[in-house]
């Protein structure tokens, strides 16, 4: 047989009501007064019968106090009452609370009082012995409670000890009027003798005033009832919960399926809360008058003994509140005829029933198992859902005989009618319930539509549920409802509705039902019987959207700044406090295992906390709006699970900082995502110090693996200062790219100083902007720092991007000359198209202590602010100074520049301080570069350069001379150097940056550099204008060199014979060392001066007349690589920058049609001794023909065959010795060689090696 309703005639019922307190005073009770007949047929009412009672709590009055006791030190013991106390508001009565009158509820360990201005007295809520107080000087102590919470005490001039009862005459009441009290003799079946008779205590007025009897209808199942109660003193709710019992079914019995229970949300002392009661699964209800009991108490009841029929909860004492007993009418209840057979098979659902859903809220209340009047359809075959033909139901319903409770609701395989957003291609692709929350954006939801595609057999209607706050049942009234579709029609076949779930919603796994009968009224509930049709109960995924439903500004994770929309109601000890189904966006995840202590919530619902204040020195956040804390006064996890898609890159970001505590701790938390059951840890925030505090911003990017369609983005506490205090948050964005160019100094990298880089130190980064840059190349995008022990992580990512050095100082390598003071640096290129100007930034640190320094800035001043310069829209280049420290020594540096948008803050730091703009993220577009940079004072070269590259004209020849092109240079020393005066350095010339040098004929240097002189250091020539003739083909020069460096120096010399402004490798001097790749050889001297003979001979001829011609002169206290150039290729080792001791000398000789005098030829005399070169090649008439001597002619007759140069080289034949008089003979220091000389004076060339094949044969 199946079920059939009826409506059946109207009866009465009594209802009892009760309030309640803590500890219990003799002959001061509020008694029910409902029939009590002294058995157990009948409810306890009777004091004789363990009646249910409250104790009365008298105003004014306090009992059990010790006075100061033996406290040590003693301070001045006096008699003091409590209408005496301060903060004269209710102290939760005797129940032993930890701290009374200053605060009842100490929140944060190392909590702190200070006496004065008339509260200088504390009373403690228990005896003395309970603490541990230990003196902190005079009037000040610290005492510490069990649980190691601590209150700190200054200026208390006397602590009271006791168990001090409030003042308020019985704040917790029904209704509207306070409890009267009675002996407990009063009942009756009327349950009226309270009602009627003020006993003591009274203010004059009935009391039972909670509920007045109506004719309540109970078609259905459940009923509910809103009770007016009052638990609100002062500044304080006092928790109280009202209980009720409703004899349903007529047995004149309180029984557990005739309780319920709900909070007194009571909110002010001026008018009266409520609490809204509720039963469900209602069965066997019968009409007429029933027995109502009503209690509010704040006080635990007494526990239900299951082995009896009653509920015990609903007799015994409590120590505060009411009672209250009424009569309640009841008609149009349910009734099942007689010949119903309950074992008839129905569909029943499948959600979980009275499992523990390990969210908090305790056992689910789905009502899916018929002893719950779980939701049941009787099986009509023709009536189903999942087809669109009726003949094919049979393969769409099952038939059961009770409900099957399972957490994954998969039992029923025949639920098949309902599909999720299958118009959503991840949704669909995921093979997921899932339902998507709206946005939250700018204080308000932004929509996001769900569907749902219902398939029907027939016409009909549906209804749907869905557990919004994942609480275990479908009563909720969270955003006013939880029935998304009430009884709407469909057709046969598919049937699609949409709905929306505000941004509130509980994220995670909860419940959805869907009820589908022909008979609309039959599915108004979500429990009960229908005379056909389906039931499918569904497990679902409640996310964030997409960023395809949603917007790359909104990113994926809803309110990541924590904001509360205007108008939500706070929850809990303060207004910070609200239920996480009333927070866009954020669930709470479970307790912390390690908290202090244990609070529990599950009657307030789980809270996220939300507050304004409390950030860094209370400064506003860095998002601006309010911010999250993460400690263990409240469940600890703040998580949001967002729909993704396998292999797509979620970019994320959060700001964490301490919450100042001044009494110390550590405090940490961690940000993990990954699927809701496989969380990963992904940043662990840094260990900071309680009162280190300061927003860090962390970025980075997570893939999502294979397989995962819902991601779960979780913040959790790992370490805090107490259950009320540590971690705030803010600024949780999690999917779009975050374009941030952070810097590449050395952080953490041993042997070089370490600075703040990398994000977890706090390390710099801008927004990416092709508008605002530093250098020519576009700005890359990186997820931290890059530190590297050079500062070039960056420059080796992706492009090379920090290029803004590049123009005027190659690698990194600055010259500052002779400057002292300030320096200017020029950046550039540099871009700003932004239509405003921007703000520079930069820092050298000069004493290498890994921290940019406000004194370290730049020499500029905006506005009064120092370090900061302005830099001007549609502006490419940068000058700016940097001050020079007193005696600057050559090395290397790290230099950080930075470009921003936005003004960034110095935070009133100065001097040695730390500046502030080196670091952090800042969220407006710029860039950072980072370099190793060297800085010093070098000697350079001054033959014209007066573009980048070498050229020559008719006129003029240009070759690499300044710096950044490609130009020499060296470290000044004392101890190496060419001519008569030590090398100085140049001077930097600021207009041009590194000189640019137009004169043909190099004197640049002459006259330049510290000391002055009138040839300063470039003096090696004899003059500084040599002339040569065009029919001169030998150049030829003598140089002094010192060298105190305790080792060889290179010298190397190279003559521009071809003049087109390159110095080939054919054009270096040829009496060089053929083993040091033609340099010559400078052995220590010990400074010393010693003459050198530089020849360049065999110049075939010269390209122009009367036009000079470049000589460049390198000393080296190293040698200089030839990287295999040959012959014609530029010589490298005329070029670039050594950091190494040495000089430049560059020259030119002036070839002239006529006259010149520094030249020679094969007739020449160069050494003017009247003995032509051909002959005469001993140039310093030493009488010894040196190596260097022979280098104008390589293969020349003169070798000393038994010290030849290369004895490698057969052409090498013996060396003679020639006295000035026209004659040869064999050198002394060699023997067994005899004189021979030539018959003439002047050779032909074939005379020479007619003579050359003398010599050998002889």
């Amino acid at each position: 047989m199946f079920e059939i309703i009826k409506l059946s005639l109207k009866f009465y019922i009594f209802i009892m009501i009760i309030i309640t307190s803590h500890n219990i005073y003799a002959n001061q009770y509020d008694f029910g007064d409902i029939h009590d007949d002294g058995t157990n047929a009948t409810p306890s009412t009777l004091a004789a019968n363990d009646g249910a009672r409250h104790l009365y709590i008298e105003a004014g009055t306090e009992t059990g106090v010790i006075t100061n006791s033996t406290l040590v030190p003693a301070v001045n013991g006096i008699t003091w009452t409590y209408q005496n106390m301060p903060n004269n508001s209710n102290a939760n009565g005797a129940n032993l609370n930890d701290m009374l009158v200053i605060n009842n509820l100490l929140l944060a360990q190392g909590a702190s009082y200070s006496g004065g201005n008339g509260f200088d007295r504390l009373v403690l809520g228990h005896e003395q012995s309970y603490y541990v107080i230990v003196s902190q000087g005079t009037a000040a102590w610290r005492v510490t409670w069990p649980n190691g919470r601590f209150l700190n005490l200054n200026n208390v001039e006397e602590i009271l000890f006791g168990n001090v009862r409030t003042q308020v005459a019985s704040p917790i009441y029904l209704g509207s009027v306070k409890p009267d009290t009675e002996a407990g003799t009063y009942q009756s079946l009327q349950a009226n003798l309270d009602d009627t008779n003020n006993g003591t205590n009274s203010t004059g007025s009935n009391d039972e005033d909670a509920y007045q009897n109506t004719t309540h209808s109970i078609p259905l199942t459940t009923f509910s009832l809103t009770i007016p109660c009052n638990d609100h003193d002062g500044s304080q709710d006092l928790g109280a919960t009202v209980y009720a019992w409703v004899d349903f079914d007529g047995d004149q019995q309180f029984e557990v399926d005739e309780y319920a229970q709900a909070s007194c949300i009571d909110n002010n002392d001026n008018t009266n809360g409520s609490a809204s009661l509720s039963w469900t699964g209602l069965s066997n209800v019968s009409n007429g008058d029933q027995f109502l009991r009503l209690r509010i108490t704040s006080d635990s009841l007494p526990s239900d003994d299951v082995l009896t029929s009653w509920d015990e909860r609903s007799l015994g004492a409590v120590d505060d509140g009411e009672i209250e007993d009424h009569i309640l009418t009841i008609i149009d209840a349910l009734e099942i005829e007689e010949d119903e057979d309950p074992s008839s098979p129905l569909d029943y659902g499948d959600a979980p029933d009275n499992e523990d859903l390990q969210n908090g809220y305790g056992a689910s209340q789905y009502a899916t198992l018929l002893a719950n009047d779980g939701a049941r359809h009787v099986i009509d075959n023709a009536i189903c859902l999942g087809t669109a033909n009726s003949v094919d139901c049979s393969n769409h319903i099952s038939s059961e005989l009770d409900g099957a409770s399972g957490l994954l609701a998969a039992t029923d395989t025949f639920d098949d009618g309902v599909v999720f957003n299958a118009n959503d291609a991840t949704a669909s692709a995921s093979g997921l319930n899932v339902i998507y929350t709206n946005h939250f954006q700018n204080g308000s939801d932004t929509l996001v539509n769900n569907q749902i595609s219902v398939t029907a057999s027939t016409n009909g209607h549906i209804s749907f549920w869905l557990d919004l706050n994942q609480d275990g049942d479908w009563d909720d009234t969270v955003n006013g409802r939880s029935e998304l579709i009430t009884t709407e029609a469909v057709t046969a076949g598919v049937n699609t509705f949409n709905f929306l779930i505000p941004s509130s919603a509980v994220h995670g796994e909860t419940y959805a039902r869907i009820r589908y009968a022909t008979d609309a009224s039959e599915i108004a509930s979500s429990v009960g019987v229908a005379s056909d049709g389906e039931v499918e109960d569904y497990l679902v995924h409640i996310v964030a959207p997409p960023l395809s439903l949603g917007s790359c500004d909104a990113g994926q994770i809803v309110n990541g700044d924590f904001d509360i929309p205007t108008g939500t109601p706070s929850e809990g000890l303060t207004n910070e406090y609200f239920k996480e189904e009333n927070v866009p966006g954020w669930s709470i995840g479970p307790d912390s295992s390690n908290s202090f202590t244990t609070y529990d919530w599950s009657s307030l619902g789980n809270l996220v906390q939300s507050r304004s204040g409390y950030g860094p020195g209370n400064a506003t956040t860095p998002t601006g709006g309010n911010m999250a804390e993460l400690n263990t006064f409240i469940p600890q996890m703040y998580y949001q699970d967002i729909m993704t898609t396998p292999g797509q890159e979620l970019h994320w970001q959060f700001y964490w900082s301490p919450r100042r505590n001044l009494s110390g701790g550590n405090q940490q938390a961690e940000l993990s995502i990954g699927g809701p059951t496989s969380l990963a840890q992904i940043q662990l925030t840094g260990l900071k110090a309680s009162t280190d505090v300061g927003f860090i911003h962390y970025i980075g990017v997570y893939t999502v693996p294979a397989g995962q369609y819902i991601t779960r983005i979780a913040l959790t506490p790992l370490q805090w200062v107490n259950d009320g205090t540590g971690n705030l948050v803010d600024g949780v964005s999690v999917g779009c790219n975050l374009p941030y160019d952070f810097g590449d100094a050395p952080d953490g990298i041993n042997g070089v100083p370490s600075y703040k880089t990398l994000i977890e130190n706090n390390g710099p980064a801008q927004l990416v902007s092709t508008s605002l840059r530093l250098g020519q190349i576009d700005t890359d995008i990186e997820l931290n720092g890059q530190p590297t022990a050079n500062a070039d992580g960056d420059d080796n990512s992706e492009t090379n991007d920090e290029d803004v050095l590049d123009l005027y100082y190659p690698n990194n390598i600055i010259n500052v000359g002779s400057d002292t003071g300030s320096h200017i640096i020029r950046f550039e290129p540099m871009t700003n198209t932004t239509g405003s100007s921007a703000y520079f930034y930069g820092w050298i640190d000069w004493n290498k202590n890994g921290i940019f320094e406000v004194d370290e800035a730049i020499n500029r001043t905006n506005g009064g602010i120092t370090g900061e310069a302005l830099y001007t829209n549609n502006a490419t280049r940068f000058d700016v100074g940097f001050i020079l420290p007193n005696n600057l020594v050559n090395d290397y540096y790290f230099m950080r520049i930075r470009v921003s948008q936005d003004q960034i803050d110095l935070q009133g730091k100065s001097g040695t301080d730390e500046d502030p703009r080196s670091l952090g993220i800042v969220d407006a577009i710029g860039d950072i570069e980072d370099h190793r940079v060297y800085i010093g004072r070098f000697d350079l070269g001054d033959l014209r350069d007066t573009a980048l590259g070498t050229s020559s004209t008719n006129t003029s020849v240009d070759y690499h001379t300044r710096i950044h092109d490609e130009g020499p240079a060296h470290l000044p020393s004392a101890n190496l150097y060419i001519g008569t005066n030590p090398t100085d350095p140049d001077p930097h010339n600021r207009s041009t940056y590194n000189t640019t040098y137009t004169a043909s004929h190099p004197t640049t240097d002459d006259t330049s550099g510290t000391p002055t002189a009138t040839r300063d250091d470039e003096d090696s020539l004899p003059s500084t204008q040599v002339t040569v003739n065009e029919t001169d083909n030998l150049v030829s020069f003598d140089l002094s060199v010192s060298n105190n460096t305790g080792a060889d120096a290179y010298l190397y010399a190279w003559l521009d014979s071809d003049r087109n402004g390159q110095l080939d490798v054919g054009e270096l001097t040829s009496i060089g060392s053929p083993a040091d790749d033609g340099a010559i050889v400078i052995p220590d001297n010990g400074g010393s001066a010693t003459n050198y003979s530089v020849t360049w001979g065999n110049i075939t001829s010269w390209p122009l007349v009367n036009q000079h011609y470049g000589i460049r002169f390198r000393l080296s206290e190293t040698k200089l690589a030839l990287a295999g150039a040959t012959n014609t290729d530029e010589d490298p080792r005329a070029l670039g920058v050594q950091l190494t001791q040495g000089e430049i000398e560059d020259y030119s000789i002036r070839v002239v049609a006529s006259g010149g005098t520094g030249g020679g030829s094969s007739q020449s005399d160069f050494d003017r001794d009247g003995v032509p070169d051909i002959i005469d090649i001993d140039d310093d008439n030493d009488g010894i023909l040196d190596v260097d001597e022979l280098g104008y002619d390589p293969n020349y007759i003169y070798r000393d065959y038994f010290d030849a140069a290369n004895p490698n080289d057969p052409n090498q034949c013996p060396l003679v010795k020639h006295t000035g008089d026209g004659f040869y003979y064999s050198p002394s220091h060699v023997g067994g060689v005899g004189d021979s000389n030539p018959s003439v004076m002047h050779w032909s060339v074939l005379d020479k090696w007619q003579w050359e094949v003398t010599l050998v044969t002889k």
